[in-house]
């Protein structure tokens, strides 16, 4: 039995923190805000400088800058300039997207099934 077994609320907790943070925050941010306003000072590879933006604000985590890089360039600000995602319609796939990266993550650790037993 997991020791968040029956944790609801906690459940509640971290499904409301990937919606405001992540969801909203960072994709709305980074290639909502961001990216569409970066061509003019970093040209046509603004993409790039949005994917390394995009590691910095992840100092806080050390073991995910590299990985936030790479997939920060070539998962999400390229395919937005790309495919004009950052606008209205297409920002959907982005959001997506994101939220699905972090539960990979946190399911490639192990922690989430080991840890966050909803139902015992």
């Amino acid at each position: 039995m997991g020791v968040f077994s029956g944790a609801w609320g906690w459940f509640a907790v971290i499904v409301a923190l990937a919606v405001f943070n992540t969801l909203l925050g960072e994709e709305l941010l980074f290639r909502g805000v961001l990216l569409p306003r970066m061509r003019g000072v970093f040209g046509k590879r603004d993409w790039v400088a949005n994917g390394a933006i995009f590691a910095l604000y992840h100092l806080h985590m050390p073991w995910a800058i590299l990985p936030t890089f790479v997939d920060g360039i070539f998962l999400d600000a390229y395919p937005s300039r790309r495919f004009q995602a950052a606008r209205a319609g297409g920002q959907k796939v982005r959001l997506v997207g994101h939220g699905g990266y972090g539960t990979r993550a946190k399911s490639a650790s192990g922690r989430a099934e080991r840890d966050f037993t909803l139902v015992g």
